[in-house]
């Protein structure tokens, strides 16, 4: 795809753009950690711009969870490039390189977005909603779990297979990891809070302890993403303090299988 004249050229992004990438993330005030930057350019496919003064200005990452699903995430434009058509080229470029792999696109949508996905022919289906409290910081040891577990449950309920991503997420340092009867909550550490997500349950009393048991260890500000139709799980969450941020629209541009009752809360709208 060439550039217009007077367009900036679309790049490839690499492990030596994360400070840029973290510098859009600082200014959206969204919560990604370079870490999080490490697994998904080492994992998927980050496409960017460059500005005038060499730094990238605008991104996005399309992550391959196969056999099927190419999840686009992390479309961050620095304030000065906004209102120029630069997130949705990048958005046609994931789209386009989806299309390439046989991947169909997926994503977490906002409201603003919502509206630019459906033009472009994507579907909405689940409503998700960002909930953010704070953690009690009794200090309850977490971990480990057991990945193997856990990446089952997820293939069934995500719809691929994204052992990569939860292999990563457990073996970070420090990351918030509860395993109670064959039920898993994964999360990691962020810029500004602690992301608890996936929790992984075919039982919902279980969910709802070990939801409550991460709360009650982790110390300072949490989020997690949790599907609207988890009434007795967005109760305790009320219950304990959080309140409902923003909400996300799971949207995909072709057919997709639907979440499964096991996905109790997802890992982010950046991962799925």
């Amino acid at each position: 795809m060439e550039p217009i004249e007077g367009e900036l050229a679309l790049i490839p992004l690499t492990l030596d753009d994360i400070d840029d990438g973290m510098a859009l993330v600082t200014e959206a005030g969204w919560n990604q950690t370079p870490a999080d930057w490490r697994f998904m350019l080492t994992a998927g496919r980050g496409m960017g711009l460059r500005g005038d003064a060499g730094r990238v200005v605008a991104t996005s990452i399309v992550l391959p969870y196969r056999p099927r699903v190419g999840w686009i995430g992390m479309v961050l434009v620095a304030g000065g490039y906004r209102k120029r058509g630069i997130a949705t080229r990048l958005l046609r470029a994931a789209i386009e390189h989806c299309r390439r792999q046989q991947l169909t696109p997926m994503l977490d949508a906002t409201p603003a977005g919502r509206e630019v996905y459906r033009r472009l022919s994507f579907a909405g289906g689940e409503t998700i909603e960002r909930w953010r409290g704070a953690g009690a910081g009794a200090g309850e040891p977490a971990g480990p779990v057991d990945v193997d577990l856990a990446a089952r449950m997820d293939r069934d309920a995500f719809g691929a297979d994204r052992r990569n991503l939860l292999a990563d997420l457990a073996m970070r340092a420090g990351a918030p990891l509860f395993q109670r009867h064959g039920s898993v909550l994964l999360g990691r550490r962020g810029r500004t809070a602690t992301q608890l997500g996936p929790l992984l349950s075919h039982d919902e009393a279980a969910a709802l302890a070990l939801c409550e048991r991460a709360v009650g260890a982790i110390a300072g500000p949490l989020l997690i993403d949790v599907p609207v139709r988890e009434e007795a799980l967005r109760g305790l969450l009320a219950s304990r303090g959080f309140g409902v941020e923003r909400s996300f629209t799971r949207m995909s541009l072709g057919i997709a299988a639907p979440m499964g009752e096991a996905m109790r809360a997802i890992a982010g709208p950046e991962l799925g």
